[in-house]
């Protein structure tokens, strides 16, 4: 047997080339580009053990929708964490890299505690500070941060299914 995990995608075949699963994601804002509502290795390998268990079953259907393991979190929550990521100048991504298995994990974190203490920045200010200057200093930097978010919506796909 072969699994392939290809990005939005799981395939497992058999060496006889008999598919025992097969899922394609779409990504959407609804699941944050792809990054959410993956179906869970446990539902995966439930569906190749019954696949297995069936040998003379043609290929395994599409499987839609899977039980997944983690939901979408709302789209502008979702831009803001990745904008928090970037330092609030452009959004960044939360991309996998080699320095641990939690890395992932741990710069999200990192990115809800930045966005906390912005908002609370911004909340202060408009306690502290004449109302005029912050609006002032919001406008400014929403002009700074448009182009980013403008260009993280297009670089995502849209197309809804």
């Amino acid at each position: 047997m072969l699994a392939l995990a290809r990005e939005p995608g799981v395939l497992a075949l058999t060496q006889g080339h008999r598919i025992l699963y097969r899922w394609r994601g779409v990504p959407t804002r609804h699941n944050n580009g792809g990054a959410t509502e993956r179906p869970t290795h446990a539902h995966v390998w439930q569906r190749i053990e019954q696949s297995l268990a069936a040998p003379g079953t043609p290929d395994a259907a599409l499987d839609t929708p899977p039980q997944v393991g983690m939901k979408g979190i709302p789209w502008p929550l979702f831009v803001l964490r990745l904008l928090a990521n970037g330092n609030f100048w452009r959004p960044k991504g939360f991309a996998l890299q080699r320095r641990g298995p939690d890395d992932v994990g741990r710069r999200a974190q990192l990115a809800a505690v930045k966005l906390a203490l912005f908002a609370a920045g911004w909340v202060m200010a408009f306690v502290l500070l004449p109302v005029g200057w912050v609006l002032l200093a919001g406008l400014a930097y929403a002009a700074i941060a448009a182009p980013g978010i403008v260009e993280m919506h297009r670089a995502f796909q849209t197309v809804e299914p």
